[in-house]
């Protein structure tokens, strides 16, 4: 990478700080629909999480859709971690 493709470090500085801001609002919003529609349902949820501990996941379910729903959060963390490589990969080809 030449001194020209180089980010200046305080618009990554504020980039990363936007990013981690944004992530935080997303994170809170989630917890308010999620807290929302579960006060509307009469008690009739269901839920899937999955935890990484490491390289290990740790799957919590439970509902009467609670396969559906492992199975969902199981594709989406694949297609997480597959995104996360491609772009990896991506980055350090531009970097050599």
């Amino acid at each position: 990478m030449t001194t020209n493709q180089k980010v200046p470090t305080a618009l990554h500085k504020r980039l990363s700080q936007s990013l981690f801001i944004a992530g935080v609002v997303l994170i809170l919003a989630g917890v308010a629909v999620v807290t929302t529609a579960t006060a509307y349902s009469n008690g009739n949820t269901s839920y899937s999480i999955i935890i990484f501990v490491g390289p290990i996941p740790i799957t919590i379910t439970g509902g009467t859709q609670a396969a559906l729903l492992t199975a969902l959060a199981t594709a989406l963390t694949i297609l997480g971690i597959i995104s996360f490589l491609l772009i990896s990969r991506a980055r350090q080809d531009r970097t050599q």
